[in-house]
């Protein structure tokens, strides 16, 4: 089964984020929907709590001023003070309007009481309007108890309005905390998605070197491809211009390699240079580029700045390693060699094209002169061929 694309699973994880963000946003809408009617309605309350106090105060006034009139009038037997005090000008706060306010059972009972003193009330007041100066006192003990009502119920009120403060005083430090609590876990979300998304592109990244690294690379021998040479030679090349340094380049042919292939198949051949591959990368250090362009022709770019006689010696080494016995998968034995041309540069060219050509072409002179040797390529001896480049010595 093909294993998930990295990509794949940061799209999941990208859907993963925008749905948590996007369910993080209701809750965040949500909590302050609610924490929005929350205070409408304590404020509501709040405001409907205080107008009642008002009431009451108002109602409590308007008793004061009805026991200073009855004593004014006790004295001075003029009752006119005591109409005008009785003639309530509206809005005039009655204990049944205030009753109808209020809400709890024990609030219902105290105005219903109140109601009482007050129907208790009326008749008195006319009758010490009636009776004259010497009756004025009678309703003052019911003043009395209506005030003593009315500040119990005030007191009541009070502590209703204290309870609504408190009440929204702990409504804001829960939404304070929820507030927190949900950006504590959005700062963690966050914080996890940023690392699984660190963790994904890191992925990414290597899958996409490890791709780059297998375009790069021949499937058959692990050794790198036409593409690779073509990259890394104009890299080291240039490199070695900068520096001012030689570099080595060793084109090689494989020989006696198309005879494995015809007495014992292709499998053969592909064993064959697999292993020949692996005893290159033994011989040569892990900085030596070694490709296969293609067949059973190699081309070795040697990483360290060389001169003619160290670039022979790694040639030397390679072809020594190269036509030791090797065997066959079913247990043939097989002996291969190796036609190796060196080039160097800057003497053989300056271009990676033109190195190529002088390594093939002292590659072509050895195989021509005898096979498993090394020739270098040069300028200063008679051609070989008039087509391809000068050779300073055939091996």
């Amino acid at each position: 089964m093909a294993r998930p694309s990295v990509f794949r699973r940061f799209e999941r994880l990208q859907r993963l984020g925008l749905t948590g963000f996007v369910a993080l946003f209701l809750v965040l809408t949500l909590l302050a929907v609610v924490q929005g009617t929350r205070l409408t309605q304590a404020m509501q309350a709040h405001g409907e709590t205080q107008a009642l106090v008002g009431d009451i105060n108002r109602l409590r006034g308007r008793l004061l001023d009805v026991e200073d009139a009855l004593r004014v009038y006790q004295t001075t037997d003029s009752p006119g003070l005591l109409l005008q005090r009785l003639r309530c000008e509206p809005p005039c706060p009655s204990t049944a309007a205030l009753r109808a306010h209020v809400d709890t059972p024990a609030q219902q009972a105290l105005f219903a009481r109140l109601a009482d003193w007050e129907t208790t009330l009326q008749p008195l007041l006319r009758q010490a309007l009636d009776g004259g100066p010497a009756t004025a006192p009678l309703p003052l003990p019911a003043i009395a108890e209506m005030r003593r009502l009315l500040l119990q119920a005030e007191e009541a009120e009070l502590a209703t309005l204290r309870w609504h403060d408190e009440t929204r005083r702990l409504q804001a430090l829960h939404l304070q905390a929820m507030l927190g609590a949900t950006l504590l876990l959005a700062l963690a979300g966050a914080a996890l998605l940023q690392r699984r998304t660190r963790e994904l592109v890191q992925a990414g990244l290597r899958t996409e070197a490890a791709l780059e690294e297998a375009s790069l690379r021949d499937p058959l021998t692990g050794a790198y491809n036409r593409r690779a040479l073509d990259l890394h030679l104009a890299q080291r090349l240039h490199e070695a211009q900068r520096r001012g340094e030689p570099l080595a380049l060793l084109a090689l042919d494989l020989d006696g390699f198309k005879g494995v292939n015809d007495r014992h198949g292709h499998a053969a051949g592909d064993a064959a240079l697999r292993e020949l591959a692996a005893r290159m990368h033994g011989v040569l250090g892990e900085a030596d580029l070694v490709t296969r362009p293609g067949g059973d022709e190699f081309v070795i770019a040697l990483a360290a700045a060389q001169d003619e006689d160290g670039a022979r010696a790694a040639a030397q080494r390679l072809l020594q390693a190269l036509s030791a016995p090797l065997t066959l998968p079913g247990g043939a034995p097989a002996r291969l060699g190796a036609s190796i041309g060196v080039a160097l540069f800057p003497r053989d060219g300056h271009s990676a094209q033109a190195l190529l050509d002088a390594a093939d072409a002292a590659a072509y002179a050895a195989k021509r002169g005898g096979k498993n040797r090394v020739c270098m390529a040069g300028t200063a001896a008679a051609p070989f061929e008039a087509a391809a480049p000068l050779l300073r010595r055939v091996c």
